[in-house]
């Protein structure tokens, strides 16, 4: 990735809502963000897209692009299963280890 993608990036996810996941700023918004022209953060958000760190899609043609980033979502999901693996007392632990189960799964 690119630094200008980097930057872009980074631009898209300081957008995000933490509390809903959306993210849908114009894309005006985000050239303003990181000092950049539309065409230029298109070309970014294109290779960013390719690198399969955003997906974007579109509810109607008059809106902004909703963009979503798999990774970080798998990130929180694994960070969710380290939590309630962690407030597993010793018992549960060998429960499931003996049932062929490992905690983190």
């Amino acid at each position: 990735m690119s630094h200008p993608a980097f930057r872009v990036l980074v631009a898209l996810l300081g957008f995000r809502n933490a509390r809903t996941s959306q993210c849908n700023p114009k894309q005006a918004a985000v050239a303003q963000a990181v000092g950049m022209s539309e065409m230029t953060v298109r070309r970014h958000v294109a290779e960013l897209r390719e690198a399969h760190l955003v997906t974007i899609t579109r509810p109607n043609r008059a809106g902004s692009n909703h963009y979503a980033f798999p990774a970080l979502d798998e990130i929180a999901r694994c960070a969710e299963r380290a939590r309630a693996s962690a407030r597993l007392t010793p018992r549960e632990r060998q429960r499931m280890a003996d049932s062929g189960v490992s905690p983190d799964d």
